[in-house]
């Protein structure tokens, strides 16, 4: 086996320094402790505006999230509402249907009948609880066909006493007919004024 290398002796290299730069350097090893304290202050400043940038850009999330929420929430109720009126809508319209068929003849009787039968139930109608809980829009739109039915009952009822006055006036013709034949013919005038009415 070959010997051991001998190591070589260390070589020591001493640095002269200038009297300035030794002051300089004893202070900043002097002050290294204080320097320490700045660097950890200074991280700790960092540290916490970055802390501070990350909650402001949640509660600024938290924000948009939330205005996205009021949004959809607003667009929901709209959408509810305008359902809700639509409904109301063909609710009157069903209403205003069918009290539009109280007002008008039944089409299966012939006028003198249907127009009696409907005058009945126009009465009924009004002096009812189903006209007080008719909504307003429902009675607008109603009302001028019910007054233009009041109106024909009472040319109707005008026509009656002007034809009973007439018989009064003329007696000799109503005595030779019967009380039947009289009866029918004011049916038949009746008739005839609410085919031309209507």
């Amino acid at each position: 086996m070959g010997r051991k290398r001998r190591l070589k002796p260390h070589n020591s290299f001493v640095i002269r320094l200038e009297i300035s730069d030794r002051d300089r350097l004893d202070a900043i090893i002097g002050n290294s402790e204080e320097y320490k304290n700045y660097a950890d202050f200074f991280r700790g400043q960092i540290r916490k505006v970055f802390e501070n940038l990350t909650l402001f850009a949640e509660n600024e999330l938290l924000k948009f999230q939330l205005k996205q929420k009021d949004r959809e929430i607003e667009t929901l109720i709209k959408t509810k509402n305008l359902e809700l009126e639509e409904k109301d809508r063909i609710i009157e319209e069903l209403q205003t249907r069918l009290l539009e068929r109280t007002i008008v003849p039944e089409s299966s009787e012939n006028c003198r009948k249907g127009h009696l039968k409907n005058f009945n139930r126009i009465l009924e109608l009004l002096f009812t609880d189903d006209w007080e809980n008719t909504p307003e829009r429902v009675k607008i739109s109603l009302r001028p066909k019910i007054t233009e039915k009041i109106f024909q009952l009472i040319e109707l009822l005008n026509n009656a006493l002007k034809k009973l006055e007439n018989e009064e006036m003329n007696p000799k013709g109503g005595q030779n007919r019967s009380q039947k034949e009289n009866l029918e013919e004011a049916e038949i005038s009746t008739s005839d004024i609410y085919c031309k009415s209507s």
